[in-house]
């Protein structure tokens, strides 16, 4: 993690633009889709690679796949199916960490003073979208990385409401690298029993029920996770140390 190299990145895009012609509005997500792959791979020669009949964003020099995905997980699927059988992936998916938000004039592209949107994300927002992942989590091949990232959204004015058009990151906040289950280990809470459940992930984490429950099917689904029994309606989980 390099938060300064992130933030030069990002000042050189808001000044220079992409590095193809387009403007805000002309491909959703597209800003935040170009800083993470310049942030990645600064080599140009290593990005939009033909692997078979996709385009991978990076191919590295030892031949491992990245893949930077802003939209929802569930869009990737056959294609990260298809590279899993053949390649190392390492997939990258953004987490909003704070937002702020302008409004776009139409046409003639004039925005609004900007303010603060939402609360401030963390990385368990990422597990809902993980979970649409959960038949590829236990793949060895496959490798997830999550990008906190500060971030300038960008709605269109007039229009139903007010549809994002493009969002601009600004700062990288931290970066959750979920390689091995040692590192979903390290997310779980202090305090845990030896034998937990969603409620107590809930209780200690100060997270939604649904969000913990989500995170429990992600790290069961990615090996790191055993389900023992239940109790009650919930399921109890422990820590999967099998060779």
């Amino acid at each position: 993690m390099d938060p300064d190299r992130f933030q030069r990145i990002c000042e050189e895009y808001r000044e220079f633009g992409p590095e193809e012609p387009s403007g805000i509005g002309t491909l959703s997500e597209k800003s935040l889709h170009a800083v993470l792959k310049r942030y990645y791979q600064p080599a140009e020669a290593y990005r939009e690679i033909r692997v078979g009949r996709y385009v991978a964003d990076v191919v590295t020099q030892d031949g491992c796949i990245l893949e930077i995905q802003t939209r929802s997980l569930s869009a990737i699927k056959k294609k990260l199916s298809v590279f899993l059988e053949q390649y190392e992936v390492i997939l990258v998916h953004p987490v909003p960490h704070l937002r702020w938000m302008r409004t776009v004039e139409g046409k003639n592209g004039l925005t609004g003073p900007r303010r603060r949107c939402g609360r401030e994300g963390c990385v368990w927002d990422a597990f809902r979208e993980l979970s649409f992942l959960h038949e590829y989590l236990s793949c060895p091949n496959l490798h997830i990385v999550l990008p906190l990232v500060d971030l300038e959204e960008f709605r269109l004015k007039g229009t139903r409401r007010n549809a994002r058009v493009d969002r601009i990151p600004m700062k990288l906040f931290d970066e959750i690298r979920l390689f091995t289950r040692e590192d979903y280990w390290a997310l779980l809470p202090e305090g845990l029993p030896e034998n937990f459940s969603s409620r107590d992930m809930s209780h200690l984490l100060g997270i939604s029920p649904d969000a913990a429950r989500l995170a429990l099917y992600v790290m069961f689904h990615a090996g790191a996770l055993l389900r023992i029994g239940k109790e009650g309606n919930r399921i109890l989980y422990h820590k999967n140390q099998e060779l």
